[in-house]
């Protein structure tokens, strides 16, 4: 859900699981709830991970010059208030941060990885002992991570745990069942957004198609006059194609900054608003999107401007100068 919890089971799952076919990798991780802590605003979810072992977070920790999680060393989540190197304190202990983590807007943001070791040392911590109940804390587990064997598909080895421990009362989910619920969000707010983006879409181009019809029907004599100074048919055509595109390019530019200038202000409001974390994007997919918005925008300001444009290319002078009189 999210939230910060402390909860424990038997780490003799771990041995039992190890047998099932199908299963490649297997590492335990352990959950603890803080108190609040200065470092941040509210509880902090503290995972120990087992760096023999680990699959999930160790890959990353390579990626970051090769870092090692040391006895006494955390990861900490980017809502966490501290730099690395720094030291943040949890039950009255000092942990020293040695990486931190990029946003991502779920509840890794407010989480703190260490190794077993490092967690233990909570239990020579008065606070965290009345709080947390770290009797033989060495023996508990709270979650165990499974990596399916090659050509073994998730859902597949889940349905085989599942069966084989039945009797256990257990429960098996995989990567794609624990988001599930956010995935039907998405997909439910998607199929809302492409319905409005095409009626959107249709009454943008039907005013656009008005617009420029009136403009350029109020302008026949200045066209006119033109052909009057020795401009031909396809002059004229092109010159209001161009006016149209450049209106279209600079509309285009606006409405991307003034779109994303309100989804980076109103974030926040949108996931709450639709029960979702809210994933920013990166600066090559924030490119990739305003380029075919800008794409939208001129095709559909030169397909508003065409007709216009081709009919008034193709009448005589003296109908565009009388046109108006």
């Amino acid at each position: 859900m999210g939230k910060p919890c402390t909860i424990y089971f038997d780490r003799q799952w771990v041995n039992k699981l190890q047998g099932v076919k199908g299963v490649n990798k297997i590492s335990p991780q352990l959950y603890l709830a803080t108190l609040e802590a200065a470092c941040c605003e509210a509880a902090v979810q503290l995972i120990a991970i087992d760096p023999k072992t680990d699959f999930l977070i160790e890959p990353w920790l390579k990626t970051q010059g090769n870092l090692e999680l040391k006895k006494g060393q955390v990861v900490v989540g980017h809502d966490v208030i501290a730099k690395v190197g720094e030291k943040v304190t949890f039950y009255n202990t000092e942990f020293q941060v040695a990486a931190k983590l990029s946003k991502t807007s779920m509840g890794y943001d407010n989480s703190v990885f260490m190794s077993f070791d490092t967690a233990f040392e909570l239990a020579n911590s008065k606070s965290a002992n009345n709080n947390l109940k770290l009797d033989n804390s060495e023996n508990l587990i709270s979650m165990i991570a499974i990596d399916a064997d090659e050509g073994y598909s998730p859902d597949k080895l889940a349905v085989e745990i599942q069966h084989v421990y039945n009797d256990d009362d257990i429960a098996v989910h995989t990567a794609n069942s624990l988001f599930s619920g956010i995935a039907a969000e998405l997909k439910k707010f998607t199929s809302y957004s492409s319905v409005l983006i095409v009626i959107l879409f249709i009454a943008t181009a039907m005013a656009l198609i008005s617009i420029f019809t009136i403009t350029i029907n109020e302008r026949k004599r200045e066209f006119g006059i033109l052909y009057t100074l020795g401009a031909n048919g396809r002059q004229i055509f092109s010159m209001i194609i161009i006016e149209a595109l450049i209106i279209s390019i600079i509309g285009g530019v606006l409405g991307v900054l003034v779109s994303e200038g309100l989804l980076l202000l109103f974030r926040n409001f949108i996931g709450m608003s639709f029960g979702i974390s809210y994933f920013e994007m990166t600066f090559t997919e924030v490119l990739l999107v305003s380029s075919k918005c800008m794409l939208v925008s001129v095709l559909t300001g030169f397909v508003a401007s065409f007709y216009s444009a081709y009919k008034i290319s193709k009448e005589e002078p003296y109908v565009l100068i009388r046109e108006n009189e």
